[in-house]
């Protein structure tokens, strides 16, 4: 019976990261990407496995880190209004918004890198969906997906436990 159901976990495990790549890649197919969301693969060269950023060094596929928090919601920002933080470039929807940011950026720089919550809960690092996000105490937690995202929060102060405990040992990791 263990075996049956071990083998029942991985079977779901693997058909959640199929099917999270199936989405990734009908979305792909179907929706316009910008030049930032093309390359929104992570960058592991030296100096970068602890923060989720793209080729170009683009943070949070240029979405505004600080709209996350004022507008409570998800907002692309303009690549005419950055800033760079710890070798990571920001974009943001307005100058008032670059201004915030610069006055106290970790405030406003995502959990964990910008990787999955919940995925560094469970010590691995998993690329995000800007949309799949969730402000905790003042705290911008991103996550693979919508899904993911409703698994971190049946526990946040657990998964936040776990995530906080596992952080120093997944940044160091170079690859998903």
């Amino acid at each position: 019976m263990r075996v049956r159901k071990a083998a029942h976990v991985l079977f779901v495990a693997l058909s959640v990261l199929t099917f999270g790549a199936l989405a990734e890649s009908a979305a792909a197919q179907s929706t316009p990407m910008s030049g930032a969301d093309q390359m929104a693969k992570p960058m592991m060269g030296a100096g970068r496995a602890a923060i989720n950023t793209d080729e170009s060094g683009l943070a949070i596929r240029g979405y505004d880190p600080v709209a996350y928090q004022t507008a409570m919601q998800a907002t692309r920002g303009l690549s005419t209004i950055t800033a760079s933080h710890a070798g990571a470039t920001y974009h943001f929807a307005s100058a008032e918004n670059r201004e915030r940011f610069l006055t106290d950026p970790a405030r406003y720089v995502p959990a964990y890198g910008g990787y999955c919550a919940m995925g560094v809960a469970g010590g691995r690092k998993f690329d995000i969906d800007p949309m799949a996000f969730t402000i905790v105490e003042g705290r911008l937690y991103l996550n693979k997906d919508p899904r993911t995202r409703t698994m971190w929060m049946r526990d946040i102060p657990g998964n936040n436990t776990k995530a906080d405990a596992n952080w120093p040992a997944v940044m160091r990791q170079t690859g998903f």
